[in-house]
């Protein structure tokens, strides 16, 4: 499935009236966000590069997923109930869209018309989404090195 939202159009147009959504920027090495409670947040990564890093009990820093520009990420992808903690790292500088998932259906007090293309446009996001976690898992559930390389190639 081809994602027909234009992200960086979107962001280059996109009017700071929308009530719903935020944009910022990070700069390298800033946390991005954490998946410590269930917020329901979800990011749109408009230019970078990101981690998602999981801290495990004895302070291990493993890198879970990496995001490029138009990724999209969030609690509402992931388990936060368990004992490691979830953080997604700038690689490099960013620019993050900010909105909660709850507020998808939602309209603006103004109503903007920016609200409306990402509300119409985030079950392609979604599905492009659970389709490359779908691939990854596809990908590590092969049984040999040589099935995931395989498999990669």
């Amino acid at each position: 499935m081809v994602n027909s939202f234009n992200i960086s159009k979107f962001a280059k147009e996109f009017n700071t009236g929308c009530t719903k959504t935020q944009i910022k920027d990070f700069n390298k090495g800033e946390a991005i966000t954490t998946y410590l409670v269930n917020r329901n947040q979800l990011c749109i990564l408009i230019f970078g590069s990101a981690d998602l890093v999981r801290y495990d009990i004895n302070g291990n820093r493993i890198v879970t997923e990496r995001f490029a520009k138009d990724a999209i990420f969030g609690e509402i992808f992931y388990d936060v109930n368990t004992n490691s903690e979830f953080v997604v790292e700038a690689k490099e500088k960013c620019k993050v869209l900010f909105f909660l998932y709850d507020d998808i259906n939602e309209k603006c007090k103004s109503n903007c018309s920016y609200h409306k293309v990402l509300v119409s446009s985030m079950p392609s996001l979604i599905i492009t989404k659970i389709m490359d976690l779908t691939s990854r898992l596809d990908l590590l559930s092969r049984r040999t090195t040589r099935d995931k390389l395989l498999r990669l190639f």
